[in-house]
């Protein structure tokens, strides 16, 4: 009879598939628009070896293909998500979406600034008081500066006096915003002036 051997059993392990799953964060939820935001993974499970991505705006691919994503083209309520593909063969699917980042885009607001004055007919050597009236859009913490026909008077408080006008002179206050989304950094309200009387002049006319 011929002879027989047996192979010793080779034990083999059998697992449920695992499925895979990816999430995303950004570095901010309302931008001005035009303004750069950034997407990242946040953390992702079961994606294999050599998982890949597609990155995507409103379930369109952006054929971005790395593990961030930026842009600055985002319109209000865009939504960004990305698409974890993964080679391995023992999942549930063969991809997986990450949970879309919804974004909030401003538009740039137009920050404005008024003044006044106290007299608008002066006899020489009288003082006038000019005093901010109104503004907007002017954020949490701005900041000003007096003009004299355009020049810095070095004032910063939200009056200003001046007892040594001439009938040419303008005042203005310009004012500096430190929020980013607005259409300018900087506005100067409109120039105001006054009527300067010499002595013997009647300033009621």
């Amino acid at each position: 009879t011929a002879a027989t051997a047996t192979s010793l059993p080779v034990n083999i392990s059998v697992g449920p598939p695992v499925t895979p799953t990816i999430s995303i964060v950004a570095d901010k939820n309302t931008i001005c628009a035009g303004e750069t935001i950034n997407f990242s993974i946040d953390a992702q499970n079961n994606e294999g070896i050599n998982p890949s991505y597609d990155w995507q705006i409103n379930n369109v691919s952006t054929d971005s293909t790395g593990s961030s994503f930026s842009s600055s083209t985002l319109t209000d309520a865009d939504q960004v998500s990305v698409v974890l593909n993964v080679v391995e063969t023992c999942v549930t699917a063969s991809s997986a979406t990450s949970t879309p980042v919804a974004i909030t885009v401003e538009s740039p607001v137009t920050p404005t600034v008024n003044i006044t004055q106290d007299l608008t007919d002066v006899c020489v050597g009288e003082t006038v008081t000019f005093s901010l009236d109104a503004m907007t859009n002017e954020g949490a913490s701005p900041s000003y500066v007096w003009l004299l026909n355009g020049t810095s008077t070095g004032q910063t408080g939200s009056t200003y006096t001046n007892s040594s006008l001439s009938s040419t002179d303008e005042v203005s206050l310009q004012m500096s915003i430190t929020e980013t989304c607005v259409t300018s950094s900087a506005v100067e309200s409109s120039p105001l002036s006054v009527t300067v009387n010499n002595a013997g002049d009647n300033p009621d006319g």
